[in-house]
């Protein structure tokens, strides 16, 4: 007698929430366009980027993907946001953000370290264990005192 089980619902959700969270890593090699003018100036070479990855997670997210043949159709329903740092580290994105959904759920896709960017390594991860108060972007209850990484904070 064959028997077969059903597949472990919290490892196949697992799966999929760290399939989504890849895609956001799609634009991690992409150099950052030159450009000639002032920083804040359009065009816009953060947007350069967003576009492209847009593009990417779409394609992958897309009904004829390989990728939802595993993890079922989603939609991508916010950003995605690329954020540069300053020069000299804005070479390549430094973060990258976005969110997926199906149906009810909803899956936060947020590109870990870039490789290839010097602020990654250089501020945002050597800066990780040193703690910062929250206080500058939430409210503050007298009984917690919430923290933050400088990394993340100096950027």
């Amino acid at each position: 007698m064959v028997t077969t089980t059903a597949p472990n619902l919290a490892l196949v959700e697992k799966q999929t929430g760290w399939a989504l969270g890849w895609i956001i890593n799609l634009i991690a090699g992409e150099l950052v366009p030159p450009s000639d003018d002032e920083p804040g100036i359009f065009p816009n070479p953060a947007q350069e980027l967003e576009d492209l990855l847009a593009r990417r997670i779409d394609f992958y997210l897309g009904e004829d993907s390989k990728l939802t043949e595993v993890i079922g159709k989603w939609n991508r329903v916010w950003g995605p946001f690329v954020y540069l740092a300053r020069p000299p580290f804005n070479k390549y994105a430094t973060n990258a953000i976005y969110v997926a959904q199906q149906g009810n759920k909803y899956v936060i896709g947020v590109a870990g370290t870039n490789p290839k960017s010097l602020q990654n390594w250089l501020i945002e991860d050597l800066y990780v264990a040193v703690l910062a108060d929250w206080a500058d972007y939430a409210e503050n209850e007298p009984q917690f005192q919430p923290k933050i990484s400088m990394g993340t904070k100096i950027t």
